[in-house]
């Protein structure tokens, strides 16, 4: 059981008249095996302006979830081998989230909330019907209609959990994601991640998404993207530390 962890508007003060950039590594095996994490340093110090923190993506962006820049072996145990980085392989994002840190800045992830369970792409819209949505996972099948790592994570969480993970307003799937996912990161990387910042927030569990970054770093700053940004305001009540 997770304790519920308050936001702080002074573990953003960091923030406060600063700025930072966004990088977007997209998540796929021919990143991850060849990824020249020197040549992206070397540019950064080149960046003028002083950033102050640099926002990188540790799951694939927007409509990702489902593959993370780092090794996940929960993922990899239940056979979705090709939605992180091999166990052998060097941590790359590791040795960015350093490179960073040595050129006394701050490192912020970007995670895609709706997590491997895709429940973004699993809400029905007026524009696109569920397979049409769910035609953006990393493995679609088009001859089966299906994501298979998805359905993997699925079967995974309603034998872990015992539940059914799309019901109740993806109840299930939501802590699935928090405690199994975003909790494996927080720790591992620990103090190392300066700041969280949750894409399509309101497909997470915002309160224990909450708990969860600060299991290993209580000073982590934490943000949910719920959608309205003007004017600029809380989204998250008691959760985030900032917002965007």
């Amino acid at each position: 059981c997770m304790t519920m962890v308050e936001s702080s508007p002074q573990r953003a003060d960091w923030m406060s008249g600063n700025w930072g950039i966004g990088y977007r590594i997209p998540a796929e095996a021919s990143y991850w095996d060849g990824y020249d994490v020197g040549a992206f340093i070397n540019q950064l110090k080149t960046v003028r302006g002083n950033p102050g923190y640099v926002i990188v993506n540790l799951s694939g962006p927007s409509h990702g979830g489902d593959v993370y820049n780092s090794h996940n072996p929960l993922l990899w145990s239940i056979g979705n081998t090709d939605s992180s980085p091999a166990p052998t392989a060097n941590d790359f994002f590791q040795d960015l989230i350093d490179g960073i840190h040595e050129l006394g800045m701050k490192v912020i992830v970007y995670m895609a909330g709706q997590g491997p369970a895709l429940l973004k792409l699993t809400t029905l819209d007026k524009n696109r019907n569920q397979t049409d949505n769910l035609r953006h996972a990393h493995d679609w099948d088009a001859a089966l209609e299906t994501s298979p790592a998805r359905e993997r994570w699925l079967a995974y969480v309603a034998s872990e959990h015992l539940c059914d993970p799309l019901a109740d307003n993806y109840a299930c799937a939501k802590k699935a994601y928090a405690e199994d996912i975003v909790l494996y990161y927080s720790i591992y990387f620990g103090t190392d991640i300066d700041g969280w910042w949750f894409d399509q927030g309101k497909y997470t569990d915002s309160e224990l998404i909450g708990s969860v970054c600060h299991a290993a770093n209580p000073d982590a700053v934490v943000a949910l993207n719920r959608g309205p940004k003007i004017p600029l305001q809380v989204n998250n009540e008691n959760v985030e530390d900032y917002t965007f």
